[in-house]
């Protein structure tokens, strides 16, 4: 498994320029792979993924503003006490579009999975 944390994200973008200041010159094309660390703001939990409790997310009290606006207005979070995929669920929570969230990650969880939630913010 891996964790969202630390993920790279690859975006590809294609730049055309003119070559000189002539109206009439012959565009140059390029492609440039941009890659940028996901690297959520300390005390946070970003939206969506598997986090590990105590390498990617510590112990404590955060809150979400509920579901991530769009089609699909579900936020969903559990609280796993192991990542084998049987007896894993400790809670399950889900919200609305700006209905807030509280999750309590506590030291014995495993992990923390998230889907379809705005960032989780730590408040304790």
């Amino acid at each position: 498994m891996t964790s969202a944390i630390g993920a790279l994200v690859a975006a590809t973008v294609t730049l055309a320029a003119l070559c000189g200041m002539s109206p009439t010159a012959a565009p140059i094309a390029a492609t440039v792979t941009l890659v940028a660390q996901t690297t959520p703001p300390a005390g946070s939990i970003p939206g969506d993924g598997t986090f590990l409790v105590g390498s990617d997310v510590q112990p404590g009290v955060y809150r979400s503003t509920g579901a991530t606006p769009g089609f699909f207005e579900l936020c969903s979070v559990s609280r796993l006490r192991n990542l084998e995929g049987s007896n894993d669920l400790i809670q399950w929570q889900t919200a609305n579009a700006n209905e807030p969230v509280i999750l309590t990650v506590k030291a014995s969880d495993a992990a923390i999975k998230a889907a379809g939630c705005e960032p989780f913010a730590k408040i304790k």
